[in-house]
């Protein structure tokens, strides 16, 4: 095991007989573990020492003279350098302002300095590894922005032609909802005439006025039906994407007698009034 040093020892023997120490201090090491770590520390059985030490601090977890002895032995003796820290900072966390303030510093400092080179020393092959394996990550990354960047211009120019179409699809809708418009709306009720009053006109032939008489009312003769003239009636040939909508616009000027094709076609249309190219439609 290796012996405490010359400049531990003297630090311990100071803590123990400095007038300045303070009273917590001085009663820390009176406790039963504490007295048992200082005597075996000073005896050379330092592996004894530390485990003395951690049996004192999980008792007596703010016991700062136990933080203090046992950062020096982790530091001096074991070399764990990231415990001495802990423990050194615990003491100057417990006892602020204490004398050994610059002492603490300056061996806390000296064990930063000596984890960094151990670490160094232990994974200086693992830090290469890891650079490398770093860099490989990062061109697989570089690669990939790339095909993204690449993806994200066909996706720009697949959009702009969406938006085109999307375009053309609204005012085709807008047209096909202008007509449905015309088909649903009835046409307007014409206004009844009001009939005429009859009045009756007095008999002037006589002096005495003739009693008035019960009117009779007018029969209405229905009017003479024209006489049927034989003529030749108008065909269509049906061209791809035409509808029953477009050709009665094209020949009656208005889309809403579609039906009158459909009625005189009956035979020839499929459901629902479809219409396949080149049919010889009747046009009424």
């Amino acid at each position: 095991m290796k012996p405490l040093s010359a400049l531990s020892v003297a630090l311990l023997l100071l803590a123990g007989c400095s007038g300045s120490v303070s009273e917590k201090e001085s009663r820390e090491r009176e406790l039963p573990l504490f007295r048992q770590a200082l005597s075996a520390e000073q005896q050379g059985d330092l592996d004894k020492a530390v485990k003395l030490y951690e049996e004192t601090l999980l008792a007596n977890p703010e016991a700062a003279s136990a933080h203090l002895s046992l950062a020096i032995l982790q530091q001096e003796h074991a070399q764990d350098y990231i415990g001495a820290i802990y423990h050194y900072q615990r003491y100057r966390d417990l006892q602020p302002g204490s004398e050994k303030e610059e002492m603490i510093k300056g061996r806390k400092k000296l064990c930063e300095q000596l984890l960094t080179r151990q670490l160094i020393r232990t994974h200086g092959d693992t830090a290469n590894l890891i650079q490398a394996r770093q860099a490989q990550e990062i061109d697989a990354l570089k690669k990939k922005i790339s095909e993204l960047d690449v993806e994200k211009t066909t996706l720009a120019k697949e959009k702009g032609d969406l938006q085109i179409k999307l375009k053309s699809s609204e005012s085709e809708v807008a047209r096909l909802q202008r007509l449905t418009e015309k088909l649903v709306t009835p046409d307007p009720t014409p206004a009844t005439k009001p009939v005429p009053k009859r009045l009756d006109i007095p008999n002037l032939d006589n002096e005495k006025p003739a009693p008035k008489s019960t009117p009779i009312p007018a029969l209405s003769t229905p009017a003479p039906k024209p006489a049927d003239t034989p003529t030749t009636p108008r065909t269509h040939t049906v061209q791809p994407g035409e509808t029953l909508y477009r050709i009665a616009e094209r020949y009656y000027g208005d889309p809403a007698k579609w039906t009158q094709i459909r009625d005189a076609n009956q035979n020839l249309l499929g459901p629902g009034g479809q219409l396949r190219a080149g049919q010889l439609l009747i046009i009424p």
